[in-house]
């Protein structure tokens, strides 16, 4: 396996990784998304809240609110031995807010938070809470934990983390391609008499380059085993700490895996188990039985033909 960074900013990186195939390129996806912990809000404890802003839409917007997290220096709270509901502080930090508005609007932004450790801060200031009218207030006491995104998304540290093949596509012009490939800057380059396409969205986006390989032939020259990583983060970590937390992770299951091996114990042992109570089938309502239809009554006829002789009695009487 191979990694080579091709670009690194203060909130992203794109390296390359060969040697691989689609199933641990998405392992390791999926390893920076939702194992790599980070520090966020999790217990709020409010004074007062006169805002509009309803206490637990504030909460949310708390909790979504990155944090600068040191990885060094806290734990997660299942690995501290405390044993405390709101933690300790090995395993937790504490942020206040106390703001309130006097005779004009003021707008809450995440910079008011106040942290007791200077290293967990909003990863920026300028995210707008709440807004207060005159004579309203926000105050409260907050705790930030580590977490895991699986566990929820707000401790995921990424805003982005994708992965794409690489194409390798002959062209029968190399010249122009190489005339193409030096306005796209690292998005391709030169291999022989092929282009290798590192990143197709980057590549595409040059007429020049649309022009000279087309996206049915960057499509049918992927390269099956060595991919494109572009990871962002959310600013609780630096980009390249996270691919570097991710990675430890993924060896340390290895290790995990290993020792499994050479112990013979790869199969956990299930417990017996006994139903409390044994669920019994609904009975179902036998349906009603049709009535029968009634016979005609004798009693009915002789009526009616006790009813036309009065009619005919008094019919002879007028006459």
């Amino acid at each position: 396996m191979k990694t080579t960074v091709i670009s690194l900013t203060d909130d992203t990186i794109r390296f390359l990784v060969s040697g691989i195939d689609n199933a641990f390129a998405n392992t390791l996806r999926r390893a920076m998304v939702a194992e790599v912990p980070i520090m966020t809000i999790e217990d709020i404890f409010y004074f007062d809240n006169s805002s509009l802003v309803a206490d637990e839409v504030l909460a949310h917007r708390l909790g979504f609110t990155p944090l600068t997290t040191d990885l060094d220096k806290y734990v997660l709270p299942e690995d501290c031995d405390c044993n405390a509901e709101l933690g300790c502080p090995n395993c937790r930090a504490v942020l206040t807010m106390d703001v309130e508005a006097d005779e004009e609007i003021v707008t809450v932004y995440t910079g008011d938070l106040m942290p007791d450790d200077p290293a967990t801060v909003p990863a920026s200031a300028t995210i707008p809470l709440a807004k207060l009218a005159p004579k309203q207030a926000i105050r409260f006491e907050a705790y930030a934990q580590l977490g895991q995104g699986k566990t929820h998304m707000k401790w995921s540290p990424v805003s982005m983390c994708v992965y794409q093949n690489v194409s390798l596509v002959p062209v029968e012009d190399t010249a122009a391609a190489e005339e193409c490939i030096m306005d796209c800057g690292d998005a391709a380059e030169m291999v022989g008499d092929k282009v290798k396409v590192i990143d197709i969205q980057k590549f595409e986006s040059c007429k020049r380059c649309r022009e000279l390989v087309t996206r049915d032939a960057i499509m049918g020259n992927l390269v099956p085993d060595e991919f494109l990583f572009t990871v962002e983060s959310n600013g609780a970590l630096t980009p390249k700490r996270i691919v570097t937390e991710a990675v430890k992770i993924l060896k340390g299951r290895l290790i995990q895996l290993t020792d499994k091996i050479d112990a013979d114990d790869l199969h956990d042992e299930i417990s017996e188990f006994e139903f409390s109570k044994q669920v019994q089938p609904t009975p179902q309502p036998e349906p009603a039985p049709e009535p029968e239809p009634e016979p005609a009554s004798d009693d009915t006829e002789e009526s009616n033909d006790s009813e036309d002789t009065d009619e005919e009695v008094e019919t002879t009487g007028d006459n």
